[in-house]
């Protein structure tokens, strides 16, 4: 193993990165070594643009796979190599928004009981009753079975998040039959001859054998049933807060919907003499601050409005002259928010970081930062960071500007 192999590896445990993380990660670094032959850290910035074209253009890759891609460099050269010359450059992919492939009730039991064996149709049930990710279902233990309360544990999910999910009579029905008859030690779902857990593959393996053997010609992969769970639920009168609660992610399903809520998120400027901010698009003449931008928020920070916000963040941070060095949302017109625009925020404030940018707040409301609090975003964002008034962030940002004097006190 290579000694910059072995700092990677060393940087993603200190980041707690899942084991699934940590192997892609390693593998995107690899792959760019091998298709030049060369130590990575000896590799230019116009040879990672050259790798990435040619992923696109001769590979054929999708831009979900590119944009894997992307994110490994990026946390390779910013925290193993250290260069902040190499990455970005290469920003952030634009995904294509496609609706996921949903299949009726009947076929998706049609291709649950066309299993071979008892196990393999609790797994895909596992999937589909309680809409779990592949690798939930196949961590299943005993313990997170609660039929008292007919919840199931999602521990470690994604992001290492926890949260409960439905346990239905019939999957229940069918898993004591199943612990009845083979009595798994750790895992629900483990392979006979291994103590270990069932891998992913074997998961896509049974599912695919199944839904050709059921002759339902939609839905590749295990993942569908989990979009199926979803739609189901919406399609017998769910609301959708309660599903994308059970699905602990914001709702691929629900596409249509964020197209439909485009959040309007305007540049502001101040107006001259006084604290009062207008959007420079209606008011071309208010003052602006080199390195700084301010953007207002108007309306929920959730799931259909979230990738919004991270999109317009990126858009007013890229190729500016001056660089920007600090980002002022202005939350005032935000009076909900839910985990996913929490998530959200955390996850800008995070890729920011990286790029030298700091992300600000102000006039957040007080239910909007109790959500911020519960889930730790405040901490990741910085009390020092959210302001009471824009103003006050402004303030702050022009007196780091200016030129300290001999006994420490910026110049007025």
């Amino acid at each position: 193993m290579t000694e910059l192999r072995q700092k990677m590896i060393r940087s993603m445990e200190l980041k707690n990165f899942s084991e699934n993380t940590k192997r892609s990660s390693l593998r995107v670094v690899s792959g760019l070594a091998q298709c030049y032959m060369q130590s990575p850290d000896t590799i230019t910035k116009e040879m990672i643009e050259d790798y990435l074209l040619y992923l696109q253009k001769e590979k054929g890759n999708a831009s979900t796979s590119r944009s894997v891609v992307v994110g490994g460099l990026r946390f390779f050269y910013h925290n193993v190599v250290c260069d902040e010359e190499t990455p970005p450059g290469f920003d952030f992919l634009i995904k294509p928004q496609k609706l996921p492939t949903v299949i009726s009730p009947e076929q998706v039991w049609r291709i649950i009981h066309a299993t071979n064996t008892m196990k393999h149709r609790l797994v895909l049930m596992a999937i589909y009753s309680a809409g779990l990710r592949v690798s939930e279902a196949l961590a299943l233990r005993a313990e997170d079975i609660d039929s008292t309360r007919m919840l199931i544990k999602v521990e470690n999910g994604k992001g290492g998040k926890e949260r409960y999910s439905l346990l239905s009579e019939r999957f229940l029905e069918e898993l004591r039959c199943y612990y009845q008859s083979f009595r798994p030690q750790k895992w629900l779902f483990r392979p006979s001859h291994t103590g270990e857990q069932l891998c992913y593959h074997s998961a896509y393996l049974l599912y695919e054998r199944a839904r050709k053997k059921a002759r339902v010609t939609k839905g590749a992969g295990p993942h569908t049933l989990r979009h199926c769970f979803a739609t189901h639920l919406l399609e017998a009168g769910y609301d959708i807060r309660t599903i994308q609660v059970l699905m602990g992610l914001v709702l691929s399903l629900l596409v249509l919907i964020a197209r439909s809520s485009k959040p309007n998120i305007p540049v502001l400027g101040r107006w001259p003499n006084t604290e009062v901010f207008h959007s420079l698009d209606e008011n071309p003449g208010s003052e602006t601050y080199p390195g700084l931008v301010i953007i207002r928020f108007d309306g929920a920070l959730y799931f259909a409005t979230a990738n919004g916000l991270r999109d317009r963040v990126r858009e007013v941070t890229a190729d500016v002259d001056p660089p920007v060095r600090e980002v002022l949302i202005d939350m005032e017109g935000v009076n909900y928010i839910d985990i996913e625009g929490s998530d959200m925020l955390a996850e800008i404030t995070k890729d920011m970081q990286t790029l030298g940018v700091e992300i600000h707040l102000a006039r957040v409301k007080h239910a909007v930062m109790e959500m911020l609090e519960k889930d730790g975003v405040d901490q990741i964002i910085g009390r020092d960071h959210i302001h009471d008034k824009v103003a006050d962030g402004v303030r702050l940002f022009t007196q780091k500007e200016k030129p300290v004097t001999e006994n420490g006190q910026p110049h007025e």
